[in-house]
Formats: C-alpha cells, structure tokens, sequence
C-alpha cells in the first residue's frame, strides 16, 4: 500500500511539473516569442523597402535611380551590398554582446539606432548619402537576427524551436509581402510637401522602430533564471528541462576552450558552405523577379510591386506546414530540405531553357517558394550541433555573418546586362544550389556523428 501511495504521489509530482514546463513556455510564447514577431515585422519591412523604392514611381521619372543622379547598375547593386557589409565582421561580436548587455539593453539599443538611420536615408541627396545610410543601417542591425535566435536558445530546446523559427522567417517573408504592399500605398504620396514617394516611404517606416526599442528596454525579458513572469514552479520546470549543451546566463560569455573547440570542429566549416550556396544560389534569384514582371507587359511600378507579393506568402505557408511537420517528429529536416533543394534546382534547369516570360515568372515563382523553407527548418539543427554559451554565440553570428554573402554577391549574379533572359544567372546559381545539396548530405553525416559521441560521452559521466 505505501509503495502504491508512493507511486502515486511520484506520477502527481511529474504531472505537476509537466503542467509548469507547459505554462512556463506558453509565458516565453507570449512575452518574448510574439515580442520578437512584432519587432521583426517593423525591421524587415524597412530592410526590404530599398528594392521597392528602386521602382517606386518609376514610370513618372521621379524614382530614386534618377533622382540621386541617375544611378548605374554598378552603384545599385553597391547600395544593396553596403547594408550587409557590416554583418561579416559584427554579426559574431554582436550576438555575443548580447549576452554581455543583456538581451533587453542589446536589442533595444539596436531597434533604435536602426530605426532613426532608416528615417534619415528619407533625406539623402546622392550616391554617397545613399550609400553611407545603407551601411549605417548594417551596422546598427548586425546582431539583430543571430541575436533573436540565440536569446531564444536560452529558453527553449532544440526540439521545440522548429516550428517557432519557422514561424519567425514566416513572418519576415509575410513582412516582405506586406512591404510591397505598403510600397504601393505610399507610392501614392508622391509630390505631397514636395517630396517624392520613395522619401515617403522612409520617413513613415522608422519611426516604429524607435518606439519599439524603446518598448523593448522596458518589456523584453532576458533569461529564464531572472524573468519576472515566471513562478518559482515554472522556472524551475524549464531549468530542469534544459539540454546540457543550450546556453546558459550563468556561463561566462566568452570561453577560449569553446572556441578553440568550434574552429576545430568540422561542421562549422560544411554549415557555412550549406548557407552560403543556399543565400546566394537559392535566394538570390528574386532579384531578377522586377524585370521578369516587367517583360510580362506590366509597366506601372505599382502593378510590378504587387506581383512580387506571391512567393512571399505562399512560400511562408509552406515553410509553415513543413516545420509542423518537422516538430511533430512527422518528417526528418535534413530530408525536407534535400528534397526543397532539388525542386529549385529542377526550376533553374527549367530556366536555363525557357524564354516566355510567363513561364519564366512561374519557375521563379516555384524556386523561391521551395528555397524559402530549406535554412528554417535547419536552423534547430545548427543550434543543436553548438554547445555552451560561447559555442552557440559564436556559432549562430558565423552562420548569419556568411549569410550576409548574399546581399553582396547576388546583386552582382544578378546585374541588369545578364536580362532579360539571366541564363548566365540561372547556371550559376544551379550550380550554388547543387553545392548546397551535397553540403547538406555531407553535415547531416558530420552532425550524427558528433551528436552519438555526445551521447556516449553523456552516458558515461552518468
């Protein structure tokens, strides 16, 4: 009988404490999950309104093209590569600061300093301002993106961030769509106070930024061993369920011994060629997208931005269903995303050939609804082959530094002489992509078997 009641009370015990792990991350959800979803959508929408005030009012001759002197290619596609120019060397500092600051001084410092250099390219008069605020712009946002993932690998294990990170690049995609939107609704402001509808589109766009940094200084919390929404029952709940190589605020921010053993393991090197092939080869083809819809007959700029909305939305709902499926343990990432790999590559063959443009729009369309999922659905993968503080820091800002590889190369894969048919384009970025389908095979080798050392190390100190 009393080892009955014993039994009994044992299965309350754990009953209780799976209820306050539940509730514990329903509170992360609520305050630092949809915080992050708020603020996301603002930033993203300013970062993707240069593209739009490329063709903004195009048709009247007041575009920013011209009336910044009438830009060349060669100074378009610099534009687009000095926002990321900062993110190579401060990505990996930056994510690491955030640790040093805290979360809620880092990312508020951030959110503001973004958004009152976004509000000043509304007032630039040439190449040389246009191109200063873009840089500015990078180096206030460096860290930002890394600095959201690893302040979520404090609080949630790696099994339960597929689906929220997909959730978060969902909504970076929805933001895009929205910014072409929102592009066409402030197209119509042009010549009000004298001003032309791409400044509009600046001015409005910062401000919320500033507000929400300083939202965040008061609102965001910093780490599971400090924040205030918790009981002292949930937050020992979500500590007890922490894996032992998530980070934590108790370790010191920088290790040596944790660097020393993430330069030395292999899968750093094979996830950097994973990104890197996959930004540029995969992502890099929406920049042909403008041109393409153009070739289909529509001249009106506004008509050009809504047609880009698209892959946006439908590749944000597939990313959003496959991660579901990935958390429910119904289907294996790196397979997920081997297979989305080779329908792009399927859809760059397909334009190496065609010549119709509305042919052409589609496959474009499909390869960038099939991209859109492939490096989401990894990230908990890349997380969960870190270990320690340092390690993740370190890590995650690596990724997302060679990530940046994008926005500088792909303009320059993508210039307007390779139009209208971009087969020189396509070819390459096939080949980037099929690169990134052997480094996928390649890191799913490579992680497995780091993650059965782990285990058997694990089980021995045990």
């Amino acid at each position: 009988m009393s080892r009955a009641l014993s039994s009994l009370g044992s299965f309350d015990e754990a009953g209780d404490a799976s209820a306050a792990l539940e509730r514990a991350y329903r509170k992360v959800d609520r305050r630092l999950l949809a915080w992050y979803l708020v603020v996301l959508s603002i930033v993203r929408l300013e970062a993707h309104n240069i593209v739009n005030a490329a063709i903004m009012n195009i048709e009247a001759g007041i575009d920013i093209k011209h009336q910044l002197g009438d830009l060349t290619d060669v100074q378009c596609a610099a534009v687009l590569s000095a926002f990321h120019y900062p993110f190579i060397v401060c990505e990996p500092l930056s994510t690491l600061l955030l640790k040093q600051f805290t979360p809620r001084l880092w990312m508020g410092r951030i959110m503001i300093s973004w958004g009152i250099i976004a509000t000043c390219t509304g007032a630039v008069q040439n190449f040389g301002g246009l191109f200063a605020c873009r840089f500015l712009l990078g180096l206030a946002e460096a860290g930002f993106l890394p600095g959201i993932v690893f302040h979520l690998s404090f609080h949630y294990p790696t099994d339960r961030l597929p689906l929220r990170v997909a959730i978060l690049v969902a909504l970076i995609t929805f933001a895009s769509a929205l910014s072409g939107i929102l592009s066409y609704a402030i197209s119509f402001m042009n010549g009000i106070c004298g001003l032309a509808g791409w400044r509009w589109l600046f001015l409005i766009e910062g401000g919320p930024a500033v507000l929400c940094g300083i939202s965040t200084l008061v609102w965001l919390p910093n780490y599971p061993e400090d924040a205030s929404m918790f009981t002292e029952a949930e937050r020992a709940a979500i500590l007890a369920n922490r894996q032992k190589s998530q980070p934590s605020s108790k370790e010191q921010t920088w290790n040596w011994a944790r660097v020393k053993a993430l330069l030395k393991d292999w899968t750093l090197y094979t996830f950097s060629v994973l990104w890197i092939c996959q930004v540029i080869g995969a992502y890099g083809v929406a920049m042909a997208l403008p041109t393409v819809i153009h070739d289909l007959g529509l001249t009106s700029s506004a008509s050009s931005q809504l047609l880009t909305i698209p892959p946006s939305i439908i590749g944000g709902c597939l990313l959003l269903a496959i991660a579901g499926a990935i958390q429910k343990k119904k289907l294996k990432p790196w397979l997920a995303a081997g297979a989305l790999d080779a329908c792009v590559l399927v859809c760059y063959i397909a334009l190496v050939f065609v010549k119709g443009p509305i042919t052409r729009y589609v496959l474009i369309l499909l390869a960038l609804v099939f991209a859109m999922g492939v490096l989401p659905i990894l990230w908990p993968e890349r997380m969960r082959a870190t270990d320690g503080t340092t390690n993740a820091g370190l890590a995650i800002g690596i990724t997302f530094a060679v990530s940046s590889l994008h926005g500088i190369l792909a303009p320059h894969v993508y210039l307007t002489r390779f139009a209208p048919t971009y087969r020189t384009s396509f070819i390459i970025s096939a080949a980037l992509v099929a690169g990134a389908i052997v480094a996928i095979a390649v890191t799913k080798v490579l992680v497995e078997r780091k993650y059965r050392r782990r285990a058997e190390v694990e089980s021995e100190k045990d």
